[in-house]
């Protein structure tokens, strides 16, 4: 993502950004020391409300992030009270996100209360969400809007997800 390679840890996200030297051919650069991932399948790269490219990932305490042209924003604050019910502890799987570019969406499968297994999946509409601005010089802080619960059978027990073409063999389609 943006040129370089990403790395992320439970608390902790940086950037190796090519050097160009052979003897020293990153450079590391710390984004954050205050943010990190809750696990990589929670991390999905995708676009913000104006197509440009952005990484969306859960965030161990505070949900879901995305990092993009506006530095990091948090776009959990409608859904925070879903994430305060997160079974952090899950003995199967505790979250899992994936990008679904025809309807501009990402789905994040969570396990919630006592659930060891993905129960409820939140899902952000890229092209709703709308950055709040704060301060004189117009600063950006969190995202708000574009959200949507589901529930139900589909929602339980799904343990990853990914994008296929609709015919097996066939050439990567959005159908």
């Amino acid at each position: 993502f943006d040129n370089s390679f990403w790395a992320f840890q439970s608390r902790g996200i940086y950037q190796f950004v090519p050097t160009g030297d052979p003897e020293i051919p990153f450079r590391r650069v710390q984004r954050s020391s205050k943010l990190g991932l809750l696990r990589q399948q929670t991390l999905v790269e995708a676009e913000d409300e104006f197509g440009r490219p952005a990484l969306y990932f859960l965030d161990p305490e505070k949900g879901p992030y995305r990092y993009g042209l506006g530095g990091f924003q948090w776009i959990g604050k409608d859904v925070q009270d879903i994430w305060r019910t997160m079974n952090l502890n899950a003995t199967v799987v505790t979250a899992w996100g994936v990008a679904y570019p025809k309807y501009n969406i990402i789905i994040w499968a969570l396990s919630t209360g006592a659930s060891n297994d993905s129960n409820l999946m939140i899902v952000f509409d890229m092209t709703e969400g709308r950055a709040t601005v704060i301060g004189a010089n117009g600063d950006q802080a969190d995202v708000r809007y574009g959200w949507a619960k589901w529930t139900g059978t589909f929602t339980s027990g799904q343990r990853t997800g990914v994008m296929f073409a609709s015919t097996m063999g066939a050439t990567m389609s959005y159908e």
